[in-house]
């Protein structure tokens, strides 16, 4: 699945960032809304379509330590990627070239048309539809479509500090230093895992790995980081 954890961000942000009567946004609630984006994805991924290589686990005490000596992700279906919506989240993060946090990163042209070009791709989508539908239901979101896109651009693409923005975070990947700040892609793993930019290095339970990260050639580091599949 694709879009469910951005519009899972995009609810929690939007629902944080404005002044709600947040008594009355049950967990049931929420938990409807959310299985309504999920089981409504069209886009997300039918069985088969990855195939994934836990091999061994990782090291606990040696970070360096590469236990596996294949990449995590065995296959993935290339109609899976040529949907719409992954064409267009792929050519919005590869406008994301400098990770580093530190660094100014300000919104370019090319941005700006891959950011119209992505909101395009996921306006009509159940998630997107449902995630909006429950928002104006809590009277967090406006029910004019350009008002609610503004609002959604700038809680995601607004940079705020030097060099750092709530999409660059999550799944272009952000670093400060030698650490990872944000990384929650699956999509962008699997790019920068097909570059040999990242190295995977096993696993910590099922859920956690652990892996190299080389920041677009810029350097390289070892880091004890938890990536949730």
């Amino acid at each position: 699945m694709l879009f469910g954890p951005s519009v899972i961000i995009a609810l929690f942000a939007v629902a944080t960032a404005l002044p709600i009567d947040h008594d009355a946004m049950t967990q049931s609630d929420v938990n409807n809304a959310l299985d309504s984006m999920i089981s409504g994805d069209a886009n997300g991924a039918a069985p088969g379509d990855i195939v994934l290589d836990y091999q061994n686990e990782a090291s606990h005490s040696h970070f360096d330590h590469d236990n596996a000596k294949d990449p995590f992700f065995k296959s993935i279906s290339p109609a899976l990627l040529a949907k719409p919506t992954y064409v267009a989240f792929n050519a919005l993060t590869a406008t994301y070239t400098t990770p580093s946090i530190d660094a100014a990163d300000p919104n370019t042209p090319a941005r700006n048309t891959a950011i119209d070009a992505w909101f395009a791709a996921i306006k009509t989508t159940v998630p997107f539809q449902s995630m909006w539908t429950y928002l104006k239901t809590q009277k967090i979101a406006s029910s004019d479509y350009p008002t609610f896109v503004t609002a959604l651009k700038a809680l995601w693409f607004t940079p705020y500090g030097t060099g750092d923005a709530g999409f660059k975070e999550v799944f272009s990947g952000a670093v400060k230093g030698t650490n990872v700040v944000g990384f929650a892609n699956w999509v962008q793993f699997y790019q920068l895992e097909q570059t040999k930019a990242l190295n995977y290095h096993g696993w910590f339970n099922r859920d956690k790995v652990c892996f190299d990260y080389d920041i677009f050639s810029s350097f390289k580091f070892t880091n004890k980081y938890y990536f949730m599949i």
